[in-house]
């Protein structure tokens, strides 16, 4: 592999790990503060949607894991605030994973674009579940 492809890869790999994270980290804030069954799916649902699209990739995810450079990520201890509390958590969270999906997207444009309009189509998704959440979190009748 060529070292651009190699680059290529490599932000593709963290890209798919903070979406993947991001939703989880999402979805278990809402699992535990929302007690939400159908939000808690759809985030899994997307999830599924995201590493299917990665095992998709011209060599699959293990190309990206043969990509990955964890020691050499020069953001790797970049800092971060913390959460006031475990609604900002998920959105927070939320973001990070339409962030991730919206570098994918464009990653994909070179590496397979025909799976770059399936990271698009998640990153829309979690438009919408955002919404969706927003709306269940300032319910007046919240947990």
């Amino acid at each position: 592999m060529n070292s651009e492809q190699d680059r290529m890869y490599r932000a593709m790999d963290a890209s798919a790990n903070r979406c993947v994270e991001g939703m989880r980290a999402a979805e278990d804030g809402l699992r535990f503060v929302l007690d939400n069954a159908a939000v808690t799916a759809e985030l899994r649902a997307l999830r599924r949607l995201v590493r299917d699209a990665v095992a998709g990739l011209p060599g699959g995810a293990q190309q990206l894991l043969l990509a990955r450079d964890s020691a050499g990520d020069v953001a790797r201890n970049a800092p971060s605030e913390p959460h006031a509390d475990a609604r900002a958590m998920i959105f927070a969270n939320l973001k990070r994973a339409q962030e991730a999906a919206r570098s994918l997207e464009e990653f994909a444009r070179a590496a397979a674009p025909v799976l770059s309009a399936k990271f698009g189509e998640a990153r829309f998704r979690l438009y919408d579940a955002e919404k969706r959440i927003g709306g269940l979190l300032s319910a007046p009748d919240r947990p």
